[in-house]
């Protein structure tokens, strides 16, 4: 009896101890995610969720074997270009590959951390001997001990899948995966991978230890969203230089060499960048688009997909653009390489080349004939290894939707219309207590500016309601570049308090379309050049994001005057239409600034505004006032306290609409309740005013 006992009790110890082991998938697959913007097959989202599970079943899994050498480990079998299959375990690119499948298909996978974990513990067990944070390219003859440098490719898709793991699954388990990206990031990538001089991204760690080459660079390793989310768990700004970097190559590379197709050569080197014919000893058309460079299209529209760049976007329009007129809009007609001008270099096909592609046909509508031949091909096509397999099924998850954005909120980019980009484009946020801000909506001085060329701003129904809701319509004019009619408008609030120390906003808000947050700054004069970014429309629902203060978050536009970003310049927020010639409504619930509480904001409080009043105060701060007049002249405002004792005049030449009144010489406003009475034109209303 007392050792039938203590096995009982062995067994539920054993029991307890394989659940600690496993975390619930807090991402499962599938997730089904509509990227705005973006299209997706002509198939129902549970096809294209049966075609990801039926590839990774039958031709994916079968290529995963447990460790023989690294306790609880596993590894993808696969040989690589240059590598011997019969003595080669694995290569690091497959690893990696490996580590995102299973990161990816977890809520599918039942045991989808226990072969994460046991990867990552092979990747631990085989280092680069250069680096040793980062893997050995190649694990040779029954795993050895014999290491070789390190593969870019390999090491980055394993660092990025560690951030999915985190979370995926959390890192209070066995592993932690957040400790361990960010020391791989920072001490293995950045250390052993990226040239501090160049910022662009080696081919290995083994490039700048021996003879050192700050120039030479694989563009199918050129992934820009790979760099933000290490940029997200680092905070390191070194990553979004190197973003820059990889989009000013990508942008160099197409002008010189492929302005007709936007293809990459499998390697470039030379200060000034150039095609490298000799960037390979182990294949050919090193110079061309080949065996490396068919991934670029996948790793470059991935940045468009998860974070809605623009940079992205365009390198993927102008790849499908030409490819679509190539092939008749008919993925079947792909073949197996590219001259950079487009020229066939083999007659056959492979699904390396088609699957990256389907990826880059996302970003616009005009490619869903060819997206459509090519999902065909990718949901039947076994491919010719582990290596075609593994690119046709993570360019499948990506296509299907199934590939989330691995950032700082617990639901990104799970709303069927949203990018979600994490630094850049604005976080979906679902309450998460790290972005727990006050909302100042109700606080605010609100107030309304359009041009005089016919646009217009309706807020009959009140710019502020009982309940702090803050809504407008505009009806903006037209373009007109041959009149130099550049319509503008906005919903705007002055701060008082620059935004010196904020890292980022928090917004709730409904549009019906496209709008641009604007930050205005003192030392940009030029009208429009201001920092912004554009916020999507809603469709109706309501939609929390997070935005950092930060750039590439917010940037000028492409044809203004350059001027440094500094938020200790920046005192005022503007909602401005992104639309010209038509219609739109911006409703605003909520707005949160990070540190910001309603005494930060020193405005005119929500009892302010009166619809239907002729002169309107909209913002008041303690060195000025916002007011709209029904027309031009000579107005005064008086400011009482309640008891009705005058604190001060201030006389002005107003024009019809909003006027930015300083007080000048007259000092301050008091910060306490108080009464203005503005007087001109035949004209005179009081206003019960707030300044905190």
């Amino acid at each position: 009896m007392t050792h039938q006992i203590r096995t009982l009790l062995g067994f539920l110890v054993l029991l307890m101890t394989s659940f600690a082991l496993s975390a619930s998938p807090q991402r499962p697959f599938p997730q089904g995610i509509d990227f705005e913007g973006t299209i997706k097959p002509s198939r129902s989202q549970s096809q294209l969720n049966q075609d990801v599970i039926n590839i990774y079943e039958n031709e994916y899994r079968q290529h995963l074997r447990e460790s023989e050498r690294t306790p609880n480990g596993y590894y993808i079998q696969a040989g690589g270009s240059g590598t011997d299959d019969n003595v080669t375990n694995t290569v690091s690119e497959a690893h990696g590959y490996g580590m995102l499948i299973f990161a990816l298909m977890a809520g599918h996978e039942p045991k989808a951390q226990e072969y994460f974990d046991g990867m990552f513990y092979f990747f631990q067990d085989h280092p680069s001997r250069v680096n040793p944070y980062n893997m050995s390219w190649t694990v040779v003859n029954n795993e050895s001990d014999s290491a070789s440098t390190s593969a870019s490719d390999g090491d980055m898709d394993i660092a990025y899948a560690l951030i999915l793991a985190h979370h995926q699954w959390g890192s209070d388990g066995d592993v932690d995966y957040l400790h361990e990206a960010q020391e791989m990031i920072e001490k293995g990538i950045r250390d052993g991978n990226m040239s501090p001089e160049t910022m662009r991204i080696m081919k290995g760690d083994f490039q700048l230890e021996w003879n050192p080459n700050h120039y030479d660079s694989r563009p199918s390793d050129w992934m820009p969203g790979h760099l933000r989310a290490y940029h997200d768990v680092t905070g390191d700004d070194f990553w979004l230089s190197a973003l820059d970097t990889v989009y000013s190559l990508v942008d160099f590379m197409t002008q010189e060499y492929a302005p007709n197709t936007g293809l990459m050569p499998d390697f470039i080197t030379g200060q000034t960048p150039r095609p490298d014919p000799e960037g390979s000893s182990n294949t050919p058309h090193s110079d061309e688009y080949y065996y490396n460079a068919c991934r670029y299209p996948w790793r470059i529209a991935t940045d468009y997909i998860h974070s809605g760049s623009e940079e992205s976007r365009q390198a993927a329009y102008t790849l499908m653009s030409w490819l679509t007129e190539k092939t008749n809009n008919d993925a079947s007609n792909v073949v197996a390489g590219y001259s950079l001008s487009g020229d066939e270099l083999n007659t056959w096909s492979d699904i390396v080349f088609t699957a990256p592609f389907a990826v880059s046909a996302m970003v616009d509508s005009e490619f869903q004939g060819f997206l459509d031949s090519a999902w065909d091909i990718m949901r039947t096509n076994s491919g010719s290894g582990v290596y075609a397999t593994a690119v046709n099924l993570l360019s499948m998850m990506m296509v299907s939707g199934n590939w989330w954005v691995p950032y700082d909120t617990d639901d990104d980019h799970g709303d069927d219309d949203d990018h979600g980009d994490d630094d850049d484009h604005g976080d979906d946020d679902d309450g998460d207590t790290e972005y727990e801000v006050e909302n100042l909506s109700g606080y605010l001085g609100w107030y309304i500016y359009h041009d005089s060329y016919g646009s217009e701003a309706d807020t009959s129904g009140g710019l502020l309601s009982e309940d702090s809701v803050v809504h407008v319509s505009f009806s903006m004019a037209a373009e007109d570049g041959d009149e130099d009619i550049w319509p503008y408008g906005a919903l705007a609030t002055s701060l008082a308090t620059p935004l010196t120390t904020p890292e980022f906003i928090r917004l709730e808000y409904q549009s019906t379309n496209d709008f641009n947050l604007v930050l205005p700054m003192e030392s940009i004069d030029q009208g429009g050049g201001d920092y912004r970014t554009e916020i999507p429309a809603t469709g109706g629902e309501w939609r929390t994001i997070v935005l950092y203060l930060d750039t590439p978050t917010f940037a000028q536009p492409s044809w203004a005057e350059e001027v440094p970003f500094d938020k200790s310049e920046i005192t005022s927020l503007e909602f401005g239409p992104a639309f010209r010639g038509t219609e739109g409504e911006i409703t605003i619930r909520s707005l949160g600034i990070d540190g910001f509480t309603a005494g930060s904001v020193p405005q005119i409080s929500t009892d302010r505004l009166a619809p239907h009043d002729p002169i309107r105060v909209y913002a008041l701060s303690p060195e000025a006032l916002t007011v709209s007049v029904p027309s031009s002249g000579t107005y005064t405002v008086q400011a009482y306290t309640l008891h009705g004792r005058r604190l001060n005049t201030t006389t002005a030449q107003l024009q019809v609409g909003e006027n930015r009144l300083s007080l000048g010489d007259n000092g301050q406003f008091a910060e306490n309740i108080m009464l203005l009475r503005i007087s001109g034109e035949g004209r005179s209303q009081v206003f019960r005013v707030s300044v905190q």
